[in-house]
């Protein structure tokens, strides 16, 4: 891990390429906190290529709205969601239909992990040689 941030909606680790984050329990996530967030990753990245990875250990609430910010985010190339339970999943679904870049769920951080740094490597190599 590079770097950890704390918010009053929740915690973000920034690593190399990506970022983690665990949202609070209870919160209700909208769009002017994944702004925040966006705000925060171009300081992170810069223009290079990240992913996000959501890992729900804590059971939120996420406005599919929110997803709107990441139209302006050309270089968010995927999103992994760790889910706990089968709510989650559902939730999941429905927010997939907002991002159309890579999605996957996972039942395992390390998984979303691996699956990232492959869609992370798999995109730099197609940008490399664009």
């Amino acid at each position: 891990m590079v770097k950890k941030l704390v918010f009053d909606f929740g915690e973000v680790a920034i690593y190399n390429n990506y970022a983690v984050g665990i949202m609070n329990e209870g919160e209700i996530f909208k769009r002017d906190q994944v702004l925040t967030l966006y705000q925060y990753s171009l300081e992170a990245f810069g223009k290079k290529p990240f992913g996000y990875i959501s890992n729900r250990v804590n059971s939120y609430s996420l406005d599919p709205q929110a997803y709107e910010v990441t139209k302006i985010a050309p270089n968010l190339v995927a999103i992994a969601i760790v889910i706990q339970n089968p709510a989650q999943k559902m939730s999941a679904a429905v927010e997939k239909m907002f991002f159309n870049k890579p999605f996957k769920l996972f039942d395992s951080l390390e998984k979303a992990t691996v699956w990232m740094e492959r869609q992370l490597a798999n995109h730099s190599t197609s940008y490399q040689s664009a």
